[in-house]
């Protein structure tokens, strides 16, 4: 088993090392005329996290291009995984992919140094940069730097040599609560036992400050003003064990490390939850990445941050088919009432002059009736 580990590792070191041509330079890139730089200038990144790369070179030389050797590929140009810029290269979202070995390299075959580039799928990476430097952790949510949530910076040998890695304390990963501005968060505590809420006592601080207090009801004398009128607690399930905080409208400021305390007179408890709170993310990442005028399309850059929009375009479909529907359906209706009523008009115009021309007959019918009775009257006289 040993055997093949190794095997597997030797086969992987191949793979990813550069072409013999890099190597065979590297040790001359100094007196070159290119040092290949990272920005950000990191060996390991995050997974999505843009980078770009950049072959520094003296006036007057060669043009230069961005190489690199995965585990999927060889001696790779930036035009297959990258946007190409004079002398340089860059990835808006890489992924695990992407780690490999990078390196410039010119028309005439001269190579740079070499950087070995680590895209990471995880919350905490080294930040170490291509140059020696001191090494210190750096956590995803960088805008959520706080005294108390940090990652410590181990190694396994005593001098500078050897493995390093960063890791978080054991609270921090077990209990972390991530949501944006806005949002409504429940820091969930529950107990396993049954509380007798005649004299109980919760208490809910942050970083030492009452967030939430309850004595038999709720209690906001000594509560931070920054949480005024934004907690609660579950009241009908105290009871039952239940003692979590709901907060309501949370902003940046609300981050930070809460304490929940319980207290009767059978037993106290305590509990802390590390709440993070971040920005929302820009329409912009949530709609992805448009391929700017004259860049070559590539599948690598317009990865999404969110799911395809296609059932929006299909829902705006089935709203214009209705519509016409709806249109087509009220104009056979308007017309049908305008031809009936057209014909009744018709039909009443008929009936009048039918009327009227009965009337008048009848009329002159009672006319010669009554000449013929005077000529009568007239004879026998």
């Amino acid at each position: 088993m040993m055997f093949l580990k190794l095997l597997a590792v030797a086969v992987y070191a191949l793979r990813v090392a550069p072409p013999s041509s890099a190597e065979s330079s590297a040790e001359s890139s100094a007196e070159s005329s290119a040092t290949l730089r990272v920005t950000p200038d990191r060996l390991q990144l995050f997974q999505f996290e843009g980078f770009s790369i950049k072959c520094e070179v003296a006036a007057n030389t060669s043009s230069w291009t961005v190489k690199r050797n995965t585990s999927f590929s060889r001696s790779e140009p930036c035009e297959s995984w990258g946007i190409l810029g004079k002398s340089s290269c860059s990835t808006q979202y890489p992924d695990k992919s992407d780690t490999g070995a990078y390196w410039c390299e010119s028309e005439d075959g001269e190579c740079s140094n070499v950087v070995n580039i680590t895209v990471a799928d995880r919350d905490v990476i080294l930040e170490s940069p291509a140059l020696p430097v001191t090494l210190h952790c750096s956590n995803k949510e960088e805008q959520l730097h706080t005294p108390e949530y940090s990652a410590s910076f181990l190694k396994d040998t005593a001098a500078d040599e050897g493995f390093n890695r960063c890791k978080r304390s054991a609270a921090e990963r077990g209990c972390l609560i991530r949501a944006a501005v806005g949002d409504t968060v429940v820091l969930p505590v529950h107990l396993q036992t049954l509380l007798d809420i005649s004299n109980l006592m919760v208490s809910w601080k942050r970083n030492g400050e009452y967030v939430h207090t309850y004595r038999s009801k709720d209690y906001f004398l000594n509560q931070d003003k920054n949480f005024t009128g934004r907690t609660s607690m579950f009241k009908d399930e105290m009871a039952a064990g239940n003692v979590s905080l709901q907060l309501n409208n949370v902003t940046e400021q609300d981050s930070g490390n809460y304490t929940c305390t319980v207290k009767n007179d059978e037993l106290q408890k305590e509990r802390s939850i590390y709440l993070c709170v971040a920005r929302r993310e820009s329409k912009s990442l949530r709609e992805g990445v448009t391929e700017r005028p004259g860049e070559k399309e590539n599948p690598k850059q317009t990865r999404m941050t969110s799911p395809p929009t296609e059932p929006d375009q299909k829902t705006g479909l089935i709203y214009v088919v209705v519509g016409v529907v709806v249109g087509v359906v009220v104009g056979v209706v308007v017309g049908v009432v305008f031809v009936v009523g057209v014909a009744v008009g018709i039909f009443i115009r008929w009936k009048c002059k039918k009327t009227r021309k009965t009337t008048e007959t009848t009329q002159e019918q009672e006319e010669r009736i009554e000449m013929v009775n005077r000529m009568s009257n007239r004879a026998t006289e």
